[in-house]
């Protein structure tokens, strides 16, 4: 790899909070979705049956909860909305190749759109699955409602999720060692994130 042609777009944080979110929720997908569906429940047996996929769903939620605050502390900055969003959304309405692609930051409007879809609903499972950690507490009626607000949250991650992986790997294909290594290429940067990489030069430059 040059070194010449890569740039650090991701600290130890980062990767460390994001994968930590994408392996406590597949954790947490295969040892709760056969509480949902019956047909999942055989894969109970990889947990040593239901009362194991059950103490595995609550310990993870809280590795999963530690993981969405790290995530949320590394990219709240970065996430924040600011002008160059509505500058983005009108420049969108464009076909590709009629205007000159808006400058972007190190997130465009869509990803930090994502990022605070992840904080709300990681929130809301967070808190529906406290609840039936305290089901005794509420009423018969409650816990319905709970459970299908826990499945949303869990259909919302899986979907969102399926799509962020395809967008990663196909429609930007580059984005993905930013991620692992910490570093994408400065061709890369350039194309996604036109603004970011200028202020990041200029900090290397002036260091």
């Amino acid at each position: 790899m040059n070194k010449e042609k890569y740039i650090p777009s991701s600290s130890i944080i980062e990767i460390v909070g994001h994968w930590l979110l994408a392996f406590s929720f597949i954790l947490l997908f295969l040892s709760g979705m056969g509480f949902l569906f019956s047909f999942w429940r055989p894969f109970h047996l990889l947990f040593g049956g239901s009362r194991g996929a059950a103490v595995i769903h609550h310990k993870t939620g809280i590795l999963f909860s530690l993981s969405l605050l790290i995530c949320f502390l590394a990219w709240i900055k970065e996430c924040f909305p600011n002008k160059e969003d509505i500058i983005w959304l009108k420049k969108r309405r464009f076909k590709a190749g009629l205007y000159k692609i808006p400058k972007k930051g190190k997130f465009n409007t869509l990803q930090k759109t994502y990022f605070w879809g992840v904080i709300f609903f990681g929130l809301l499972a967070i808190i529906s699955g406290h609840i039936f950690n305290n089901s005794r507490a509420f009423s018969h009626t409650f816990l319905i409602w709970n459970y299908a607000l826990h499945t949303l949250c869990a259909s919302f991650f899986l979907f969102s999720g399926i799509l962020h992986i395809y967008m990663r790997i196909f429609v930007h294909p580059g984005a993905l060692t930013g991620i692992i290594i910490g570093k994408v290429s400065r061709q890369w940067a350039k194309n996604h994130r036109t603004s970011w990489l200028e202020k990041k030069e200029k900090q290397i430059e002036d260091y």
